[in-house]
């Protein structure tokens, strides 16, 4: 269930049902809130885990592309 208010978002955290702000990349800074595993995204805060699975974050075409992106940048180094 999500909830919106103006520019703001929130979303329901799923381990305690507890309505959490999603995270905003113009406020919040990414490594705080989120890794990498691989191609997967993994949520570190509240938050962060809310976003993931909100947007989907980790849907296998967006993982594979990922793991891609990842293996071609490795190619170039």
């Amino acid at each position: 269930m999500q909830r919106l208010q103006g520019a703001e978002s929130d979303e329901y955290y799923p381990d305690t049902g507890e309505l959490v702000p999603l995270f905003n990349p113009r406020r919040d800074d990414w490594s705080s809130h989120f890794r990498f595993d691989g191609g997967i995204i993994i949520g570190l805060t509240p938050s962060g885990q809310a976003t993931v699975r909100l947007l989907n974050m980790n849907a296998p075409r967006r993982v594979q592309l990922r793991e891609e992106w990842l293996r071609e940048e490795g190619q170039k180094g």
